[in-house]
């Protein structure tokens, strides 16, 4: 489903680098990374996604070569088939939640009713379905994040990648989150890729990577 080969990567000051061999997540598959904070993972998920290209290497989602593509291309794979959660985020706060989170279908033309029914489902199930006509701005940090876990489901993506979907959640919550996105993996085999530092989700995933093997 996603794989990556011989992947380098260097932020042009020289103050960072990721080397990674060899990484595939299979449909279906829940895989966690982990590491200190400034080890790699965050960047690592913008190489999986498209959104920084490697030096060298390749990243491969369901047999497209990113490397292969233009970045307009590279943009309209991201938006049907990822779903990503962002460590910040990255909500428009000037939109409603309902808006937010049928986002990536309205960008990537997939949006239809089935899908407006997905994303009112994930609310429902998220505990924000009653915020859906408020606007991002107005809601809790702990609000925003469930808005970002439904945002990345509501298309039904072929691989998610989540950076610490968790971080501002309480503990029951942090784990309805953490099933929801595991059930979502299983139930429509995707892989599932979560940075997480939270021991104890982590080992509901079926394997977990240390990072600082691969930073050079």
């Amino acid at each position: 489903m996603l794989s990556t080969r011989d992947l380098r990567f260097a932020y042009p000051n020289g103050g960072f680098s990721l080397s990674v061999a060899d990484f595939s997540a299979a449909e279906g598959e829940t895989v966690g990374i982990s590491g200190p904070s400034g080890a790699g993972k965050s960047t690592f998920l913008r190489l999986l996604s498209g959104i920084i290209r490697p030096d060298t290497g390749s990243v491969i989602i369901s047999g497209e070569n990113l490397a292969q593509l233009s970045a307009k291309a590279v943009r309209a794979l991201r938006l049907r088939r990822l779903g990503l959660v962002f460590q910040d985020f990255a909500l428009l706060d000037y939109l409603s939640v309902e808006d937010n989170i049928l986002l990536p279908s309205r960008l990537g033309g997939t949006l239809d009713d089935q899908v407006r029914r997905q994303g009112r489902e994930l609310a429902d199930q998220l505990e924000i379905a009653q915020h859906w006509n408020r606007l991002c701005g107005e809601i809790s940090q702990g609000e925003r994040q469930r808005v970002a876990v439904a945002r990345a489901l509501a298309h039904s993506p072929v691989a998610v990648l989540a950076d610490e979907p968790t971080a501002s959640l309480d503990a029951k919550r942090s784990q309805v989150v953490m099933n929801l996105l595991t059930c979502y993996a299983k139930e429509k085999q995707a892989a599932l890729i979560v940075v997480t530092h939270d021991n104890a989700l982590s080992s509901q995933l079926d394997r977990v990577i240390n990072v600082e093997e691969w930073t050079a």
